[in-house]
């Protein structure tokens, strides 16, 4: 899959420039005219592109590509009606030019039309855009339906704000998602905390994020149930009040080298935590799931037609900074509470049956708001990492501290202050959960990074300049000061689109490999020669003692079921290095002890056939 995977990114990130000609059915372009003089242009140029056919009208050229002009603002009065059921082919390519602001599409209904009723019966590609999810009338829902089995949406150098609810709804699993360079911005409505994700419904078969930012969200990125290969590097999601990636369950997933700030802020009723797994537990930003219990086996069926065996799941957290403002300690202490007399954040929505909900059992309202501070890494992901090498959690480069943004999360704006952005996110989430006093407010407005106003449009550094022409002109700058570089790439963490450099030098074939090469690296029992051993063998680690890795040897004379596991001084088993069938061999595998504190251990090799124990000591 990998190697495929390989081909579609080098082909949809790297294709070469478009060549622009007249309109003809033979064309591969379609130059749209836009401005105030021509409304409608692009539903009425895409809608009406078709040829009769005996099976109703289709698509005049299917990979047509529908090219917006730079500098130029497109006025859609009517929704898109891409393809029919006939038209299993089609693919709706919309490519804004890049010599000067991006093309900007403004949605202003007319006659009653509900502008968010885009439907497209095909793949979807979108690059060089500015694209809002608000009307200027002020209604909005989802962007763009997606239909039919196995699409493929393509987004690159994409910019949006307001989501009102979801940009992409897919009504059927098999999707591919192919996401870089974008901004997703102030996305969530904030009518509740559940508003907004970017790509929503159903499983899919890829998800490949890169160089991506997504702030104020209610769901984050994805609500997804079953994805057989996720890659989410460099993305840099700040204010998200609740989880960052809704929980997935993954075949194979990578989270590297992003910046994760203020995620699930608002802390999870009591209620929601029965409701959102099997555990009862909290969830955290970035998270797996367990791919074989009975509930998930059924997902995996339905949406993949099957079910990975857990030992052969491969997951990845590694290079990632988790960070929650320490002002929103006000907040989870109780401080701004305007309900006096609870010492926590509380909520009087009873989302579970009122049997499982409550402090010990009580189902008395309101109920406690917990996980707060967030937690990034959810328990049961914890304990599937012991449990299964393949998942891996690497944690000596995952950084708890402030990243010091250039423009922080929860920062002052023009004569908007820090605490009055807090105050007002509080009044926000009383709402949400149902406790605020009568008459109490809130406003957006005051905490969103933009003015939360669709009539008009960001410039340089300013919220109504008429046009950028990337993403790194908004007022907001989401660099960081903090000295943490990648162990995997070398360079800094997040979306690169907001660092000086920005995207100079950057090529996602090779990035991949890193991260590959970086994996492999963390978790592989790697072959140390060619020659078949005669006899089971466990040697002595080396170093030893070390600080803080260490290599183990170690030989299988004939194909086993192999399993290596690190026990404490007290005999608890703190890592798992090994676990599953090997072929006959010399092997050796690293440990790193790097978070583990300084003392005795004990390395086990287990195989039907041979057992065999030592002693190792880690010296810090």
């Amino acid at each position: 899959m990998k190697k495929l995977i390989f081909c579609i990114v080098s082909f949809l990130f790297f294709s070469a420039g478009l060549v622009l000609a007249q309109v003809d059915p033979s064309q591969t372009t379609i130059v749209i005219p836009g401005g105030a003089d021509n409304p409608g242009s692009i539903e009425n140029t895409i809608n009406g592109d078709t040829v009769t056919s005996p099976n109703g009208a289709l698509r005049a050229n299917p990979n047509r590509i529908y090219v917006l002009q730079a500098n130029t603002i497109y006025y859609a009065e009517a929704p898109i009606l891409f393809g029919n059921s006939a038209d299993t082919n089609a693919t709706l390519n919309i490519i804004g030019e890049t010599t000067g602001n991006l093309p900007i599409i403004l949605t202003n209904p007319t006659g009653g039309a509900n502008m968010f009723t885009d439907n497209i019966t095909g793949n979807f590609t979108i690059k060089n855009v500015y694209w809002p999810d608000r009307s200027l009338t002020n209604n909005s829902a989802d962007l763009f339906g997606i239909h039919s089995r196995g699409r493929r949406l393509i987004m690159e150098n994409v910019v949006t704000e307001f989501g009102g609810n979801n940009l992409f709804t897919f009504a059927d699993g098999g999707a591919e998602l192919y996401i870089k360079n974008c901004y997703f911005r102030d996305m969530n409505w904030f009518q509740n905390s559940w508003n907004s994700c970017v790509v929503t419904n159903g499983g899919a078969d890829t998800v490949w994020v890169e160089n991506t930012t997504i702030t104020n969200t209610g769901l984050g990125f994805f609500l997804l149930n079953t994805v057989n290969f996720m890659y989410f590097n460099h993305n840099t999601m700040v204010n998200a009040t609740k989880y960052g990636i809704t929980k997935v369950q993954y075949k194979e997933a990578y989270f590297t080298n992003n910046i994760f700030v203020n995620m699930n802020w608002e802390g999870e009723c009591e209620s929601t935590i029965y409701t959102q797994n099997d555990t009862h537990t909290p969830l955290g930003t970035a998270c797996i799931d367990s791919s074989d219990a009975p509930d998930e086996a059924l997902l995996w069926l339905a949406e993949q037609g099957a079910v990975p065996a857990q030992k052969d799941v491969k997951y990845l957290n590694s290079n990632n900074i988790h960070f929650t403002d320490t002002c929103l300690n006000q907040y989870y202490s109780g401080a701004l509470n305007h309900n006096p007399g609870y010492a926590y954040p509380i909520s009087a929505r009873p989302w579970a049956p009122a049997s499982i909900i409550g402090d010990s059992g009580t189902t008395a309202l309101p109920l406690r708001v917990q996980n707060i501070p967030p937690i990034f890494i959810s328990d049961f992901t914890v304990s599937l990492a012991k449990a299964y090498p393949k998942i891996k959690i690497d944690s000596a480069t995952i950084y708890y501290s402030d990243p010091q943004l250039v423009t922080d999360g929860i920062d002052a704006k023009g004569s908007i202050t820090k605490q009055q952005k807090l105050e007002e996110m509080a009044k926000f989430s009383e709402a949400n959960y149902g406790v605020a006093p009568n008459g109490q407010t809130y406003d957006p407005s005051i905490f969103a990074f933009g003015d939360f106003d669709p009539t008009t449009v960001p410039g340089v550094k300013n919220e109504d300049g008429g046009g950028f022409t990337k993403i790194s002109d908004f007022t907001e700058n989401f660099d960081y000061k903090a000295n943490i570089i990648s162990n995997i790439d070398s360079k800094k963490l997040g979306a690169l689109t907001w660092t000086a450099d920005g995207m100079n030098g950057w090529d996602s074939q090779t990035e991949f490999q890193d991260v590959m090469t970086y994996y492999n690296k963390v978790t592989g029992v790697e072959k140390t020669d060619n020659k078949l051993p005669s006899t089971f063998n466990l040697a002595q680690n080396y170093p030893n003692p070390f600080n803080p890795s260490t290599t183990i040897n170690f030989s299988i004379p004939k194909v086993s079921n192999v399993k290596i596991v690190i026990y404490n001084i007290l005999g608890k088993e703190v890592a798992t290095l090994a676990n599953g069938e090997m072929k006959a061999g010399n092997y050796n595998v690293t440990w790193n002890a790097a978070n583990i504190a300084s003392g005795v251990y004990f390395y086990t090799i287990s195989t039907p056939n041979f057992t065999s124990t030592k002693k190792m000591v880690l010296l810090k």
